[in-house]
């Protein structure tokens, strides 16, 4: 059986070179190939001969591109990511492949980068880096503000944001939450309210929902112009 790999970096050659993972090749008798370039109608004939193929979240998997690959004789698609919104799940259907996602990443690593964005853009990290590097000190332009006190708006309270809240909670954060779908989880660290109402009295605001009809641009110029200047 063969498996082409598109969109492949080293980190994913790195694991799927794994101790564990020639094991289990030697045992199921899987040849990887592996191409570093996303797949797309332009390249999809690359996977001629291969089973199964591994892609990522920047893979084209539209309706031509699955009817290609289903001639070509792959029957499985395996995404190395949780979205599948680049895959045309009906045309998958239609052609009878197999598609499987991640079930979900550790939402305390997705919630502690949020939290880690947040510091950067608070702190200015990013640029004291760089003068630092130039051997500048000054610290003109670099002032933060504590986060302690600081009202926090969650968007979306699934197990990341139940994370990230949590941590934030452990800033001294007063945490509000906007969510059609309330999780009592999250009601251990603030409250819930209306997206405007969040807005207005957010001092930084984090996204965790999904990206949905309803979700895409939630943030934009109207929602934008509430929020604390």
């Amino acid at each position: 059986m063969q498996l082409a790999v598109f969109s492949a970096k080293p980190y994913d050659k790195k694991y799927l070179t794994s101790a564990r993972a020639v094991e289990l090749d030697s045992t199921c008798g899987i040849d990887i190939v592996y191409h570093e370039f996303a797949l797309s109608i332009e390249t999809v004939s690359l996977a001629k001969g291969a089973s199964a193929i591994c892609v990522f979240v920047n893979d084209d998997l539209r309706a031509d591109v699955l009817e290609s690959l289903h001639e070509s004789g792959v029957r499985a698609i395996l995404l190395r990511c949780a979205g599948y919104n680049n895959v045309d799940l009906q045309a998958a259907q239609r052609l009878g492949l197999f598609v499987a996602n991640v079930p979900s990443y550790s939402p305390e690593s997705v919630a502690e980068f949020a939290v880690a964005q947040i510091q950067t853009l608070n702190r200015n990290t990013h640029r004291a880096y760089n003068r630092v590097r130039e051997g500048n000190f000054s610290l003109q332009g670099l002032l933060g503000r504590t986060l302690h006190g600081k009202t926090v708006g969650v968007i979306g309270t699934g197990r990341i944001g139940v994370a990230f809240a949590r941590i934030m909670h452990g800033f001294g954060c007063h945490l509000l939450a906007y969510d059609p779908y309330e999780n009592d989880e999250f009601r251990k660290y603030g409250t819930y309210t209306e997206l405007p109402t969040l807005l207005s009295e957010s001092d930084f605001v984090s996204l965790h929902c999904p990206l949905t009809d309803k979700t895409r641009h939630i943030i934009n110029d109207e929602t934008l112009s509430k929020m604390k200047k």
